[in-house]
């Protein structure tokens, strides 16, 4: 026993057994004489071995009670696995039991069970009668009771007394709600049940419909068949074999073995097949070789009580088809009608390389015209631009024309306003000469003409003096 280790078991009849299967620190798993030595030492003197890294291995340790430990030793089986399959049917991140088909159908079972209660509730409601009644205009001691041929004393006219009450009517949306959360069950567990009622989907009530459902559920069955032979069943019969061939080596030697489960095929899987073949035979020949293996399909899936003396008639007579000599008629017949075959065959291929020949022949026309097309549109193209440097042309020229034009009107009407200038320069110099023509006359006349000078002496008399030649001769005049 190890230090720290609680001793003393519990006086109740039971223990708790807790076994462990998994990896353990080497230094952790002891044997019988390494546990006597361990109770014989003093367990203050403990060596630290912490520091060195101890080897994992499995093991199996077996504890009492959560503190007393039983067993701790290495895994003793043959292969050093651990003698525990667990099993997942819808396999969880960080869960160890996985999601079971319970617990993904509970949630819509749930709130189907609630819509249907409610359903439930509101039809006790809606369908018994009920009455409201005048209490203040009824006999006294009657009892507000209503019975099949009762009769109901009122004080008064009943019409005003009595009157039938309806709380309102079901809504039919709870009821499609139901059939949604049914798909949601079945759609979680897998059940083979239609999708969805007849009322809600059309598609329930016709074959292609159901066939399409029935393959999907197939389709889901193979897929958690598939899941529970490769998580249970396999790991179960290897695990099993392997203690089979260590602990029982006479019956079951040392081999190596590979286990591969094959199930046979549910009844639904089998109807589906079933369906299947006879599509098949719909479309196939008698005298055809697959006529033969489809029927024989159909008899191994059958469930009849001579199915193999059927199926061995079936191949006796698909043996007599092969092994009978045919019949020269019948085989001139096919000849002849194989060359038919073969005249009509290359009838056809004639006409389809004639037809391609002619396809060929009006695309080069096609393309021939388009092309012919192109250059005339290349034609009438060009034959615009000629157009446009025409009348470019004829524009250039217009407006040369006009600038010529305007400068000779320019080079004209210069020219007169220089002769203009000229003459009026000249009226000017000559009017310029003749007014200084009349000044030097006037001059000479003045010259020539001497002013009087008047002196006043006094008086009323004035004295006015001119000078001829240099003598001045004067004149007395009278103020007037």
């Amino acid at each position: 026993m190890l230090s720290g280790e609680v001793s003393k078991i519990p006086s109740t009849n039971k223990v708790k057994i807790t076994r462990y299967y998994g990896k353990v620190p080497l230094s952790y798993l002891t044997t019988d004489e390494e546990e006597d030595k361990a109770e014989g030492e003093d367990p203050n003197n403990e060596t630290d071995d912490t520091d060195e890294e101890d080897e994992l291995v499995e093991a199996v340790v077996v504890i009492a009670n959560d503190a007393v430990r039983l067993k701790a030793v290495a895994s003793p089986y043959m292969m050093r696995d651990r003698p525990v399959v667990a099993y997942q049917h819808d396999k969880v991140p960080g869960q160890f039991w996985g999601r079971g088909v319970i617990e993904k159908g509970y949630n819509p079972q749930k709130a189907l069970d609630a819509e249907l209660r409610a359903r439930a509730d509101n039809l006790a409601l809606t369908t018994h009668p009920m009455m409201g009644i005048d209490a203040t205009r009824l006999p006294r001691g009657m009892k507000p009771k209503i019975a099949p041929g009762q009769s109901i004393l009122t004080n008064g006219s009943p019409k005003d007394i009595l009157m039938p009450m309806n709380f309102g009517q079901l809504n039919p949306i709870s009821y499609k709600e139901s059939a949604e959360l049914e798909r949601m069950v079945t759609m979680a567990t897998g059940a083979m049940d239609s999708a969805a009622p007849i009322g809600v989907n059309a598609r329930n009530n016709t074959s292609s419909g159901m066939s399409m459902m029935m393959g999907a559920s197939i389709k889901r069955q193979k897929r958690t068949l598939s899941n529970f032979q490769d998580n249970f069943l396999i790991p179960f019969i290897e695990k099993a074999m392997y203690r089979q061939m260590q602990f029982n080596p006479e019956r079951y030697p040392l081999v190596d073995v590979k286990f591969v489960p094959s199930s046979t095929l549910g009844i639904m899987a089998r109807e589906y097949e079933q369906q299947q073949f006879v599509q098949l035979l719909q479309t196939t020949p008698p005298e055809s070789p697959a006529w033969f293996l489809i029927m024989q399909g159909v008899y191994e899936n059958s469930s009849l009580s001579n199915r193999d003396d059927m199926i061995q008639a079936l191949k006796m007579a698909q043996q007599q088809s092969q092994n009978k000599q045919p019949d020269p008629a019948q085989m001139a017949q096919a000849q002849a009608q194989q060359q038919k075959t073969m005249l009509d065959a290359h009838k056809l291929d004639q006409e389809g390389k004639k037809a391609q020949v002619d396809a060929m022949l009006a695309q080069q026309q096609l393309q021939f015209q388009a092309a012919e097309l192109q250059m005339k549109n290349k034609e009438l193209d060009l034959k615009a631009q000629e157009l446009d440097i025409k009348s470019q042309e004829m524009a250039a020229n217009a407006a040369l024309k006009q600038v010529a034009q305007q400068q000779l009107h320019d080079r004209e009407s210069a020219k007169i306003v220089a002769d203009a200038h000229i003459k009026n320069k000249d009226a000017n110099t000559y009017q310029q000469q003749t007014a200084a023509q009349h000044m030097q006359k006037s001059q000479e006349t003045q010259a020539e003409k001497p002013e009087p000078v008047v002196v006043n002496v006094g008086g009323s008399k004035t004295i006015k003096l001119i000078r001829k030649n240099g003598v001045l001769e004067g004149a007395t005049v009278e103020a007037g």
